[in-house]
């Protein structure tokens, strides 16, 4: 009996050899993923979200967060989600008046 628990643990322990030494073999054979290429900071548009909101609009939502601004460039002032809401495309509310253009609306 003693005979055939040594033999059992010899086995094991051959085969955790085995494994461990193709387990080291197969990480040899994977190869490394490409290096992503270096993005400059003015790489393509910023995505519009609801807290930027579009670049040339002083009020827009999403149906769920109302967003306003007194003036392009200044930061927004947003309201705060439903709990059940579900947010849709942005819209548009009032577009930021042309540079020509004096009329308030």
């Amino acid at each position: 009996m003693r005979h055939l628990k040594l033999a059992i643990c010899a086995s094991i322990t051959g085969l955790a050899i085995t494994l461990t030494a193709h387990l080291a073999q197969a990480d040899d054979l994977l190869p490394l993923p490409p290096d992503r290429p270096a993005q400059s900071q003015s790489s393509g548009p910023k995505e519009t979200s609801i807290h930027t909101g579009p670049s040339q609009c002083l009020r827009w939502t999403d149906g769920c967060v109302s967003c306003i601004r007194p003036a392009i460039g200044d930061k927004p002032a947003c309201s705060n989600i439903g709990p059940a809401c579900q947010p849709g495309p942005i819209q548009c509310l009032q577009a930021a008046p042309a540079e020509g253009d004096k009329t308030t609306p």
